[in-house]
């Protein structure tokens, strides 16, 4: 049986969706699109499971993949630095973001509220900022670990996040988590 591929291009960027995943590769910005109730308007839709960003993209623009109900799994390369507004918010299947080897510096406002299923979350060591409300009402986010370099955890970051239980900042582990974390402050 032959898989339908739908593949596209933007400015420097090529995307193609087979067997579920998409990938997207070539240099610059993945675009910021805007969205609606059915989610985001980019030409890709939101009919994938995976998503495969190759190395050269730099950064993942506002609103990129909100809303897209199916999405389980992301993998992020080094090249991208920063990750935009409302990005992935309300997809609300996401159990996996690999950030672990970007060299993310800003995770954007809203950027992955409520991805209900979003179960942990290890940040790169090049993270600086993480916007306001980036996690909230990840239900599911039980443990984070962020590296010494952190500067910036914008209010509310974690809000509505039930069942987060364990905070890991280099050496020091927050066992107990009982309001959103302010201001520069882990």
């Amino acid at each position: 049986m032959k898989t339908k591929t739908t593949k596209g291009k933007i400015d420097d960027l090529s995307w193609r969706i087979e067997n579920k995943t998409l990938t997207i590769s070539g240099n610059g910005d993945i675009p910021a699109y805007s969205y609606s109730s059915n989610g985001t308007t980019a030409p890709w839709g939101s009919e994938f499971t995976d998503v495969t960003i190759k190395d050269g993209i730099e950064s993942i623009s506002d609103s990129a993949f909100y809303g897209c109900k199916k999405l389980i799994n992301v993998s992020i390369p080094k090249s991208v630095k920063f990750i935009g507004e409302k990005a992935f918010q309300c997809c609300d299947n996401l159990k996996s973001v690999n950030l672990e080897n970007s060299s993310i510096k800003t995770i954007g406002k809203l950027a992955f509220a409520d991805c209900r299923n979003l179960k942990s979350i290890i940040f790169p060591e090049t993270i600086k900022t993480i916007g306001r409300g980036a996690f909230h009402g990840c239900w599911h986010l039980r443990k984070i670990t962020i590296p010494k370099t952190i500067e910036t955890i914008e209010e509310y970051a974690f809000l509505d996040c039930g069942c987060l239980t364990k905070i890991a900042n280099g050496e020091i582990v927050f066992q107990s988590i009982t309001a959103s974390l302010p201001n520069n402050e882990v």
